[in-house]
């Protein structure tokens, strides 16, 4: 019988500390999400991070999705040749040092988040280690084509296809962070999110974990705003009956981007970054 332990589950782990730090936010708990979250560039993301690699183990199994199956098993093979090749030692290292973190300054409360996607993950750290520590016996490889097999048919599945990491993008929030992110807006925002609203709130995130200042923030605010500004110039050239009201809304737009970064600005340029789309 493979032991699983989900709290020596790399993929399970960077998604109870992930979900730790929107909960944080959301509660206005700035303090602990960023200390949460460097947490998480620690170990996960920085490019030396002791569980990076386990974790890109985890992102391709997860996002990768073929409709051959030679070549899912493929994706499966290459996968289990590479995981061969871990250091044992520093990767048990680095999860008890993890996990011993975890436990003096976020306590039990981070187990109890629901994770989606939990069985899944579970089979992906069961067939990694079966890799690298089981001896063979009759049981074990018996239970290891079975976790073969289910993780070849979530790679078989029909879905949309996704970039296949974001380590390789920097810190990032994922569709699911965003959502989860928008009840800090108490739904006052229910609108469906459009590609620059998605930045903009992922980018308000990071602010929000001292990961970027708010001179940057507001950079990025301003250059927004000014696209905005010269396609509502363009529109009001063009249509005189919407001239009157396409000028006042970029002088708003201005005040917007002049006051202090808060909720109730986030909300407000998100309204106009949602003009801008329909323009």
């Amino acid at each position: 019988m493979i032991k699983h332990s989900k709290h020596r589950n790399t993929g399970l782990l960077y998604e109870f500390l992930l979900r730790e730090v929107i909960l944080s936010l959301i509660e206005e708990k700035k303090h602990k999400a960023s200390i949460t979250w460097n947490v998480i560039e620690r170990y996960f993301l920085d490019k030396k991070a002791p569980l990076k690699r386990e974790l890109e183990f985890f992102t391709v199994l997860s996002e990768s999705n073929s409709k051959s199956r030679e070549v899912a098993e493929k994706i499966l093979k290459e996968v289990e040749h590479y995981a061969k090749n871990t250091n044992c030692k520093t990767l048990e290292q680095a999860k008890t040092s993890l996990l011993e973190e975890i436990k003096t300054t976020l306590g039990s409360i981070l187990w109890k988040h629901k994770i989606d996607n939990y069985k899944f993950l579970a089979s992906v750290q069961v067939l990694l280690n079966s890799i690298r520590y089981n001896k063979s016996s009759l049981m074990s490889e018996v239970e290891k084509i079975k976790v073969e097999s289910s993780i070849l048919e979530h790679l078989l599945e029909e879905r949309e296809q996704k970039p296949l990491s974001i380590l390789e993008e920097g810190p990032s929030l994922d569709d699911f962070v965003i959502t989860v992110a928008l009840r800090k807006f108490n739904g006052r925002y229910k609108k469906k999110l459009n590609p620059p609203q998605k930045r903009l709130l992922e980018s308000y995130m990071l602010y929000q974990l001292n990961k970027i200042d708010e001179e940057t923030f507001k950079d990025m605010m301003r250059n927004a705003a000014t696209i905005i500004k010269e396609q509502i110039n363009v529109i009001a050239n063009e249509d005189t009956k919407l001239r009157d009201q396409l000028v006042e809304a970029s002088q708003k737009l201005n005040e917007v981007v002049k006051v202090p970064v808060s909720d109730d600005s986030i909300i407000k340029f998100m309204e106009y970054l949602e003009l801008s789309e329909r323009l």
